[in-house]
């Protein structure tokens, strides 16, 4: 019977997916710098309330952009999962983020975010403030003068974060005007 096979595979993939986030939430568990381990923590703490490795509190994304219009799903969650990954003590997560399709940051960048707190401290602070939308996609520019440049992709090659500087430069005074 056709059902049969329908009913096994939803089945077969809800499962997966089951197990996907049990491995997220045991990883989650195990980076988290509030367990000990091999215990789970019995609270959660949000965003605007985790420190960053630079010892700053972290803040909220906002969800529109610097003329009140919303930002995009696909770009928010990109933000979030980024911006959340930077405020961990532990580069790791935001490196497995930052190498995924999509960010094409130049082999230094990520060498200065993996080694650098401070920036790791500055990217988070960045994607705080409200992006300006452009025809080539979406820069946050914190009052530093740090620029994160997401690029909107293609039909066939999702966008990402492309740049990011932690102190101004020629791009960023383009970008980001005062």
């Amino acid at each position: 019977m056709p059902n049969t096979n329908r009913n096994r595979l939803v089945v077969s993939i809800i499962a997966a997916v089951l197990i996907i986030l049990a491995a997220v939430a045991v990883r989650s568990l195990l980076d988290s710098p509030d367990t000990e381990q091999g215990q789970a923590s019995t609270t959660t703490t949000p965003s605007s309330t985790t420190a960053t490795p630079a010892g700053r509190t972290c803040g909220e994304v906002k969800g529109v952009d610097a003329d009140g219009q919303p930002v995009p799903a696909a770009l928010l969650a990109q933000v979030r999962a980024i911006h959340e990954a930077a405020c961990r003590p532990d580069p790791r997560a935001l490196l497995d983020t930052l190498t995924a399709p999509g960010h094409e940051l130049p082999e230094p960048t990520l060498e200065q975010l993996r080694a650098d707190p401070g920036a790791r401290a500055t990217l988070a602070l960045t994607l705080e403030t409200a992006p300006r939308t452009s025809q080539g996609g979406h820069t946050y520019c914190a009052p530093t003068g740090a620029a994160a440049v997401f690029g909107r992709g293609t039909h066939d090659r999702p966008g990402g974060l492309t740049a990011f500087t932690t102190r101004p430069t020629g791009m960023t005074e383009g970008l980001c005007p005062a």
